[in-house]
């Protein structure tokens, strides 16, 4: 992506490169409870440079965005969103995972969808709009150049600004997944605790794909999603009623 700039703020969007890595790095520790291994910021900061090689249409393509401080002598990072371009069905298999409602048709139509991995902006840049630019410009990257129409993501249960914050960007939360994150590190509110739940949001970024059935529920007890077809919302209110 070309440089982003925005008339009222001092910080641009730009693709993060391999020099970039380390500092993306050293951000993801101080924000985040989970330590991640050095290869994955190497390989979401190289994807500007595979993306100039050309990649195969159903390659997963990892890539990062970065918020930089122009003020700054070194234009340092200050924000940060890394995503990963995939075919939803064939990873989850893969991974042994069970596909929520509101992603099967993902595979059944073989989508493209778009995984956002991390997104992290420094205190004080905060409420400044930073984080909001870094999710529409990872959008407009998965929808304009992968052809993505659906994006999602987890978050960890107890990050209630992050819920909101996706919520309000028009995310669903669609699922409650059971100690989804498992966290060694002892950086969150709950040291005692390693292993932490997490919701599953859901976002069409083409809103005529989908109809909105339902949103989570926090006791769990009932599954809810996007269904892609509206003619098949009186069987959900069916198997509703059965389960």
């Amino acid at each position: 992506m070309d440089v982003v700039r925005d008339a009222s703020s001092d910080v641009v969007l730009r693709d993060l490169r391999p020099n970039d890595a380390p500092a993306l790095h050293a951000s993801h520790q101080k924000l985040f409870p989970l330590d991640y291994e050095p290869a994955f910021f190497l390989q979401a900061c190289g994807a500007a440079e595979q993306a100039s090689e050309g990649t195969a249409p159903n390659e997963e393509v990892m890539f990062a965005i970065g918020a930089m401080d122009t003020k700054r002598t070194r234009h340092d990072l200050v924000g940060f969103v890394t995503a990963r371009v995939e075919t939803y069905g064939r990873r989850a298999a893969d991974e042994g995972l069970t596909l929520p409602f509101a992603l099967q048709h993902c595979v059944w139509e073989r989508r493209r969808t778009l995984y956002i991995l991390t997104l992290g902006v420094e205190q004080a840049f905060r409420r400044r709009g930073v984080a909001t630019r870094l999710v529409k410009a990872a959008l407009d990257v998965a929808r304009r150049m992968h052809g993505c129409a659906v994006a999602y993501l987890h978050a960890i249960e107890y990050n209630h600004p992050a819920i909101q914050f996706y919520t309000s960007l028009g995310f669903t939360a669609v699922k409650s997944v059971r100690d989804f994150y498992e966290v060694r590190s002892g950086r969150t509110p709950y040291p005692e605790r390693s292993k932490f739940d997490a919701l599953l949001f859901v976002l069409f970024m083409d809103e005529k794909r989908g109809e909105l059935l339902d949103t989570y529920d926090e006791d769990g007890k009932r599954s809810c999603g996007i269904v892609p077809y509206p003619q098949w919302s009186w069987l959900r209110r069916l198997f509703a009623r059965v389960s």
